[in-house]
């Protein structure tokens, strides 16, 4: 069974997150299936703690 009203499209999200935090940080959706949605986002000087790990925040 479906998680989703109406399924979403992947060029859309991504054309969604054009111009926000979401291209700012390059996140890309990359799959969807009946209950989840998956994203990347890469690991680099814009979301790192200054110990060079993944900040926190930036996993949420």
């Amino acid at each position: 069974m479906s998680i989703w009203h109406c399924p979403p499209v992947l060029e859309q999200l991504n054309a969604h997150g054009q111009n926000t935090i979401v291209e700012l940080l390059d996140i890309r959706f990359e799959a969807v299936d009946d209950d989840s949605l998956t994203a990347s986002m890469v690991v680099d000087s814009r979301t790192h703690q200054p110990y060079g790990l993944l900040h926190g925040g930036a996993s949420v």
